[in-house]
């Protein structure tokens, strides 16, 4: 979940009619926004008919990398901006143009590491040597998060009269 407060602005844009002369007004729209991450803040056209808006981010959404669209495309996220001419009798648009613009949404500790099971159980004989596994002791971690992230420690807790009988081998990993 990546903390970005409501209205914040992502980057500018500023798009003007090409044509030779008294250029016509322009409109952006976003096209392709699935998640409803972002909206325009559309500012409005300058003396020589640039228009200036800035993407920011729309209020009561979340950018989580770990938001399954967002987590298939490796943190990606895509869609398009067009610009288009808006004829002066207001009988619809002339020319538009569209441009791809991809969002990195980058990771943050947000996913607790869990544990596949709530309690583990297994019987060890007497005589087991140093270093050896546990037997059916079948452990599996799993954290949500992505690269340094999703790193995590395992640390035995104080059990009366096993202090330095067992330990953890490793005792850090990267949650899958």
């Amino acid at each position: 979940m990546v903390l970005l407060l409501q209205g914040t602005a992502i980057f500018d844009i500023k798009v003007r009619d090409g044509d030779t002369g008294r250029p016509r007004n322009l409109e952006l729209e976003i096209l392709g926004d699935e998640e409803n991450f972002f909206q325009l803040d559309v500012r409005g056209h300058d003396a020589q008919g640039i228009l200036s808006a800035s993407l920011v981010k729309s209020p009561g959404t979340i950018l989580d990398r770990e938001l399954p669209s967002v987590l298939a495309e490796g943190g990606l996220y895509a869609f398009k901006v067009r610009a288009r001419e808006v004829l002066e009798d207001g009988s619809g648009y002339g020319d538009e143009a569209v441009t791809d613009v991809t969002i990195v949404i980058t990771d943050v500790n947000d996913m607790l590491p869990t544990f596949n099971r709530d309690v583990y159980r297994v019987a060890v004989p007497e005589d087991v040597g140093p270093d050896t596994p546990l037997p059916d002791l079948n452990m599996i971690v799993s954290d949500g998060d992505v690269s340094e992230n999703a790193q995590y420690e395992l640390v035995l807790q104080s059990q009366e009269n096993a202090q330095g009988v067992f330990s953890v081998y490793p005792n850090k990993a990267i949650g899958r």
